[in-house]
């Protein structure tokens, strides 16, 4: 949810503020599978979630069938004040198959709550093309004993603090021996490009920047690498492209969520 007026750190509405900051150095990005961790924690029951927390690593996995999408959908329709039309769209946007909707559920609430607003604020500070930020979408599971997600939740929210930080080099008996050289390498590139970042306002040489009518943003997986001679992968075309419709900028909930963590509960 936004917070917007908190009355200690936000004492007013910032999303209501005209800040004049031009030609700033910005670094942001997102996880590829940002939702599935939402999915869990606001939908559990619905999505009919049944993971193993006390296993190491975790187990389990959610289900959500068709009915299930769809009532996930009247709820966060319900939540942002959306209308019939609205939940058609989603329901176009967001197929798969009849049996199993998880993925696209993922996806749509990785969009609603995370990509859609990272384009919105890209494209908004780029207006007076003098703010060229550089935008990654993070890409590598962790094999983490302690505190990695099973397979199917993707690359969930916040999985490149770990590699930020250090951790394979603070605790390798945490990891996989096999995969251990691997986790280290991906770690020491994320602690190289923020670094470079923070010296030189650019995380790496050849990293091209998001701009208005060139939205290059980075993928960020085992394959990347600070110091590469080699092009550089990015996202596709069109990123964001049903962002225009889905929410808006700053948009604000009006209720909570129904079966969420606060009135549901979770499966252990």
């Amino acid at each position: 949810s936004l917070v917007f007026k908190d009355g200690e750190f936000f004492e007013n509405n910032f999303t209501r503020e005209q800040p004049n900051i031009d030609n700033v150095d910005i670094l942001m990005g997102n996880t590829k599978d940002e939702g599935s961790f939402f999915l869990w924690y606001y939908f559990n029951q619905t999505a009919n979630c049944d993971l193993k927390m006390k296993a190491q690593p975790m187990t389990g996995s959610c289900s959500v069938s068709e009915s299930a999408f769809n009532t996930i959908v009247q709820n966060v329709s319900d939540i942002y004040g959306k209308d019939n039309d609205w939940q058609d769209k989603v329901k176009e946007h967001y197929r798969g198959s009849d049996s199993n909707r998880t993925e696209v559920t993922q996806k749509f609430l990785t969009d609603l709550l995370f990509d859609c607003g990272l384009k919105q604020f890209a494209d908004n500070i780029t207006k007076n093309n003098e703010n060229k930020p550089y935008v990654y979408d993070f890409r590598h599971r962790s094999n983490e004993k302690n505190s990695t997600w099973p397979e199917s939740f993707g690359t969930v929210h916040a999985a490149l603090i770990e590699f930020l930080f250090g951790r394979p080099f603070r605790y390798p008996n945490h990891y996989d021996n096999a995969k251990l050289n691997d986790e280290k390498k991906m770690s020491q590139e994320i602690m190289e490009l923020y670094g470079k970042f923070a010296d030189k306002g650019k995380p790496a040489d050849k990293w091209e920047p998001y701009e208005q009518n060139k939205e290059k943003v980075m993928i960020l997986n085992s394959r990347f690498s600070v110091n590469s001679s080699s092009p550089y992968s990015y996202k596709e075309t069109g990123y964001g492209s049903n962002c225009d419709w889905l929410i808006n900028r700053f948009e604000q909930e009006v209720r909570m969520p129904k079966n969420s963590k606060k009135s549901g509960g979770k499966k252990n």
